[in-house]
Formats: structure tokens, C-alpha cells, sequence
């Protein structure tokens, strides 16, 4: 049992669409086949998460850390990010912060 792969399947039901269909499809083989040491409380805790607040929630997210399936490969949504950065405001920082 480890937190950290709590949040790493957290993090991946987020950010990869393939993953998610297929945790919620079919969560045990998911588990299996990725090798994720989740234990049947943590695993339960995660499907209890309703998949479609996850999909809003991962719409959400900024194209650059969102990975996507194309023809069968993976890409990392950088390349997609462009739009995304100029539709979205840029934070503005405190007078006097470095960024």
C-alpha cells in the first residue's frame, strides 16, 4: 500500500483518456496489466469516483500535461498548447517576484 501510487493513478485517471476508458471499463485489469500496487480499500476508494467528474475536471486541465493517444501512440499535449496558452490569461505576478 503506498500513497504514492494512489496518486499516480490519480494523476493518470486525470491526465490519459485511454487509461481512464479503460479503469473504468474494466478497473481490476487495468490495475493488473499496469502494475499499479493498489490494495482492495484504495482500489475501491478510486472507483468510487464518479467518471464523469473526473472527465470535467481533466477538461480542465492545461493541454500541455494531458496525454493523448494517437493511431495507437502516446503524445504528451505540448504540442497542442499553443491554443490553449493564448485562449487562457497569464497569471500576473506580485510586484517585485521574479518569474
Amino acid at each position: 500500500m503506498s500513497q504514492r501510487v494512489v496518486e499516480a493513478t490519480l494523476g493518470r485517471l486525470l491526465t490519459d483518456s485511454e487509461f481512464r476508458r479503460g479503469f473504468y471499463a474494466d478497473p481490476g485489469s487495468t490495475v493488473r496489466r499496469e502494475s499499479l500496487d493498489l490494495t482492495p480499500p484504495e482500489l475501491d476508494a478510486l472507483i468510487q469516483i464518479s467518471p464523469s467528474r473526473v472527465q470535467a475536471f481533466a477538461k480542465e486541465l492545461d493541454a500541455r500535461i494531458v496525454r493523448a493517444a494517437v493511431g495507437g501512440a502516446y503524445y504528451w499535449g505540448h504540442w497542442a498548447s499553443a491554443r490553449a496558452s493564448r485562449d487562457r490569461p497569464r497569471p500576473r505576478l506580485a510586484r517585485g517576484a521574479k518569474g
